[in-house]
């Protein structure tokens, strides 16, 4: 097929490959160049001229599902795993430690629940007559509002 037999979709698509297979040499050669470093390398900069933030839609890097996609198609991704590894037991004990900040919120509510209820029990017993006028008045607007 020549070239001008193919879609502009179809060339747009071809020339992204092959960028994007550039850009994966890019970022593996950096990273080889920089390992046993614990930061990722890139092979764009995120930092414009002016030390703001690059804006993203102009950004060439690469995207994580296009890196994710680049770590599973090659054979020799023991740092990966090593790394999703490490990840996910992270990810474990974050769980852990957010049910038990759960538990402990819902003990501390039930808490100040149980001494709300034990001081208006309190209440109740030394002014009964009061306790009962006011259930009796909110008993009224209640059912006025009906």
């Amino acid at each position: 097929m020549s070239d001008k037999s193919l879609s502009p979709a179809v060339m747009s698509f071809q020339n992204e490959r092959q960028s994007s297979g550039l850009m994966v040499d890019a970022l593996q050669k950096g990273l080889e160049d920089t390992f046993p470093a614990s930061d990722p390398v890139s092979a764009s900069s995120s930092i414009a001229q002016s030390g703001a933030p690059a804006d993203d839609a102009s950004s060439d890097a690469p995207r994580v599902d296009q890196v994710l996609e680049t770590l599973r198609s090659r054979a020799d991704t023991s740092f990966a795993s090593e790394e999703l590894a490490a990840l996910k037991e992270e990810l474990l004990s974050l769980r852990d430690r957010v049910a038990q900040v759960g538990v402990d919120l819902k003990d501390h509510a039930s808490d100040q629940i149980g001494a709300q209820v034990g001081r208006l029990e309190a209440t109740i017993q030394r002014k009964p007559w009061a306790a009962i006028a006011t259930a009796a008045a909110l008993g009224f607007i209640i059912g006025r509002t009906r």
